[in-house]
Formats: structure tokens, sequence, C-alpha cells
């Protein structure tokens, strides 16, 4: 309809049959863009309308040049907006790329700064934990110093009071072995005059305290020791209070540098006839008190001493020993059956 109208138009304006234009001008951009939109009947319309634009020239040609120049213009400015619009989205688009790499750049570095936190606060309760139990026990170390510290100075204070405990009993030792050597030698004193009193003793035998002592070179079973000794008018050695078997023996075998070892003495085991119970008794019938590891429950039944010591034996042969009163008065013989009750 609009293509009719315009036609008609130029008819009655100008009656006339519009010019050709010359061959060798090109269509610029707009016309072809203009052909392209309308067609071929499009171009005979714009052919005509340039006609008249050319006609309308020549009757105003300063208001054609104008309007020509402002057209050209308004292209360019079109243009240019265009080419602008076009850039700006482009550097849109390219600031949109940046900046989802950029946030994808943040994203990933905030997940990372997360976690790298997550372990950090992971790590840094850990060693609070570590610390809390290292100071518990650093108090419980504490406490415990505090309490050996504590027994410390107690057994220091006991030491203390058993050091002057033990002083004070050395003192008591020394006055105690001042006293005996004391009384030893009172005793010394006292065995001299008795000496001087009843005499001393046959030739062969030695005096101890106040009895004198014989020991034999042959050994013999304790019944025929003991007979042997009743024949010399005395009897086996008898060994209790006041004497210690110990120092029998130092001052009578060791002194006389004797090499037997072994000896029988005048105590045996034997059987209460009246209870029934075994007991020892002394050659001279009294009970032995002596606290000597004996045993009267079981055999064997005769009394030896070796080494200073009394020990029980069988029906062996040993050296003896026998005794009597360091005096020129006879000893009565005793009895052997006169040891069974």
């Amino acid at each position: 309809m609009s293509q009719g109208n315009d036609v008609t138009y130029a008819d009655l304006s100008f009656g006339k049959s519009p010019p050709k234009k010359p061959l060798q001008e090109e269509p610029n951009e707009g016309e072809l863009a203009y052909e392209n939109v309308w067609g071929p009947g499009a171009k005979e319309v714009e052919e005509e309308r340039e006609e008249e634009e050319e006609e309308e020239e020549e009757e105003a040609p300063g208001r054609g040049k104008a309007a020509k120049g402002w057209k050209g213009w308004t292209k360019r400015t079109a243009l240019v907006a265009v080419a602008t619009g076009l850039f700006l989205l482009a550097t849109t688009v390219g600031l949109g790329v940046r900046y989802w790499q950029v946030s994808g750049q943040l994203h990933r570095a905030s997940q990372s700064h997360a976690a790298h936190s997550a372990a950090l606060a992971q790590r840094s309760s850990a060693q609070e934990e570590i610390l809390d139990r290292t100071k518990g026990q650093l108090q419980q170390t504490k406490e415990e110093l505090s309490s050996t510290r504590e027994a410390l100075r107690k057994s220091q204070e006991v030491a203390k009071k058993t050091q002057q405990q033990l002083q004070g009993l050395e003192e008591e030792l020394r006055v105690a072995n001042r006293s005996l050597e004391d009384l030893k030698q009172e005793n010394d004193e006292k065995e001299a005059l008795l000496r001087q009193q009843v005499g001393s003793c046959p030739s062969g035998w030695k005096l101890f305290r106040w009895k004198c002592f014989w020991i034999s070179t042959e050994a013999k079973d304790w019944w025929r020791s003991q007979g042997d000794c009743q024949k010399k008018r005395s009897q086996l050695a008898i060994l209790k209070k006041p004497w210690d078997t110990r120092e029998f023996w130092d001052e009578v075998i060791v002194k006389n540098s004797l090499q037997n070892s072994e000896y029988w003495v005048g105590l045996i085991r034997t059987r209460l006839q009246q209870k029934h119970a075994y007991v020892f008794l002394w050659a001279d019938g009294s009970h032995y008190e002596g606290t000597e590891p004996l045993n009267k429950n079981y055999s064997p039944d005769y009394v030896k001493i070796r080494h200073g010591n009394l020990a029980q034996d069988w029906w062996h042969e040993y050296r003896y020993i026998c005794e009597m009163a360091a005096s020129s008065i006879a000893l009565p013989e005793p009895n052997r059956h006169n040891m069974q009750y």
C-alpha cells in the first residue's frame, strides 16, 4: 500500500518519468540494505524519491546540501553508536567472564581458607588438650614432689633422732665395755686367789677357771670315754654356766694348739622313766639349760663340742675331755646308772 501511494504521488507531482542513474555509480550501503528489505519494487520507489530530492535541491540548493550533510552525519553517528554498543557489549561480556573467573577463584580460595581454618582450629584444639593434660601432669608431679620432700624431711628427722639414739647407745656400750673390763680384771684377781687356795692341777692337766681338764690323745665312743675319765677319778667335761663353750674352746683348745676339732663332753640325751620324756643331762646328773640348738625329741643321743659349739652325734669315736676340781681332794666316782631317772 505504501509503495503504491509513493508511485502515485510521484506521478501527480512531477508528471514525468524519473531519470536514469548513471551506470558508473554504485549503490551505497543504505541502498543495498533498503533493496534487501523491500525487494525490486522498493528500488524503483527509491529512485523516484531521489529524483524528487534532486528537484527539491534544485529549487533550494542550500537546503538540500544541509539535509544531505545531516543524513550522512546521522549514518556515521549510528555506525559509531552501533560500534560503541558492540564494544560495550564485548567489554561487558569480557568483564562478565572475568568476573565469573575471579568469582570462581575467590570461591575456591574461600573454600581453601575455610578448610585451612578448620584444620588450624582442630590442631589448636588438640594442642590445647595436650597443654591441659600436660598442665595436669605437671600439677600432679608438683604434688608428688611436695609429698616426697615432706617424706624426705620426716625421714631426715627420724634419721637424726636415730643417729642421736645410736650415739647414746654407743656411749652406753663404751661404758659397758669398760665395766666388763673391770669385771674381767676383778675375776682374774679372784681366780688367782682361788688358785692359791685350791692348789694346782696334776701333771698333764690344764687349769681353766677353778677346774682341771685333761684332753685325750686317742678316740673312743662316748661311754668308753666316760669310763676312762672315771678311772682317772674325773668325768667328761661339764660346760654349763658360768662357763661358756666358746670361751672354753678358745682358752683350752685353741691356745694349746690342739689340732683336733671334735671332742666328747659329758652331755647325753636320756629318757626320764617316770615321765616317759627325753631330756639332756650332764655327767653329774644336772639338767642342760644352755641355748645350743639341741633336739631332745630325736636321736642321736650323745653330745660333742665342735669348733666351740655343742652338737649331737652317734656311736662314733672321738677324742674326749675329762675334768676334775682343782684340789687335792678326789672326786667321788660317778655311777653311770645314777643318770637314769
